[in-house]
């Protein structure tokens, strides 16, 4: 029996494990892959308050060395009991006082050719991470909702020009947004047409596009892509234990606990507006303050 076992080691779980030593709490500390999540794949972070510029390796080299003493498991949680607080892992049950959540959500990808060789050398799933290292460069982004339009905006202030590229010829975005991206000079509208392959050697260089209407391809020369067609939160092992979002997400009150009592989420796995390193950064410590509040009310 421990006090807490948070499931996921991305910033919000790593952030949480500093968070429940601090306060004297038993952790496990859960990760199936590798420590920092989507934060290990950044070439450079320049968003992170402390540092200037870093890497996502270094970065989560920062937070690792901050729970050395907080046991941790490289394993998968199979699945999950949470009315008893037990997880299972595939050699083992462990029980719980409590159990964060903070598995992290995962860019949808276009499932192209070219797009996993590239990712980081030109294929980027977050415009606000990289969008200043195309300063005066030529950029595509990739989707038709809120989300792509609003990365194509944030891009015009330092790409020469960008390619706005949905597969139909309307946008989910509010019209608001739309209104401004069709006013933007800088942002060209490539509409009803596909990605087909991205190519380049060391770095991307050309998109290759498809109109679904007229069949033609053509090939858009750019330095990057932004692709942002959705992203898949990891829940698919609660098999509906706990309220979620039709899109997948972790529904939580302001404590950031879950439908269940004793289980929270913090970071890019729950429902909410801005998913990036310090917020999940930040969800793990208030979620490891409910917790440790929630503990003593037990």
């Amino acid at each position: 029996m421990v006090d807490l076992a948070i499931i996921g080691g991305g910033p919000a779980g790593l952030s949480a494990a500093v968070y429940a030593k601090r306060a004297g709490l038993s952790t496990i500390l859960f990760e199936k892959m590798f420590f920092g999540g989507q934060m290990v794949n950044s070439h450079n972070i320049e968003n992170y308050p402390g540092y200037a510029s870093i890497s996502g390796i270094d970065l989560t080299a920062k937070f690792t060395e901050a729970v050395e003493d907080v046991e941790k498991r490289m394993e998968e949680i199979m699945a999950v009991d949470f009315s008893n607080k037990i997880l299972f892992t595939a050699r083992e049950r462990i029980q719980a006082r409590s159990i964060l959540i903070a598995t992290g959500a995962k860019p949808r990808l276009l499932g192209v050719e070219g797009e996993e060789r590239l990712s980081g050398m030109g294929v980027s799933y977050c415009a606000t991470c990289d969008g200043a290292f195309f300063r005066n460069r030529t950029v595509c982004v990739v989707g038709g909702g809120n989300t792509a339009l609003d990365d194509a905006l944030y891009l015009s202030k330092f790409a020469k020009e960008i390619y706005l590229i949905h597969r139909r010829d309307a946008f989910r975005a509010d019209e608001l947004t739309v209104n401004k991206v069709k006013a933007e000079p800088l942002i060209h509208l490539v509409l009803d047409t596909e990605v087909q392959r991205l190519d380049g050697k060391d770095s991307l260089e050309n998109v290759l596009v498809r109109n679904k209407k007229t069949g033609e391809e053509h090939a858009i020369q750019a330095d990057g892509i932004f692709i942002a067609v959705g992203n898949i939160p990891q829940t698919e092992f609660l098999n509906g234990k706990i309220d979620l979002t039709p899109e997948g997400y972790i529904k939580t009150d302001e404590s950031l606990q879950t439908s269940m009592e004793g289980v929270f989420a913090a970071g890019d796995v729950r429902e909410k507006e801005l998913r990036q390193i310090v917020t999940a950064a930040g969800d793990g410590a208030v979620a490891v303050d409910s917790i440790r509040k929630y503990l003593q009310s037990t």
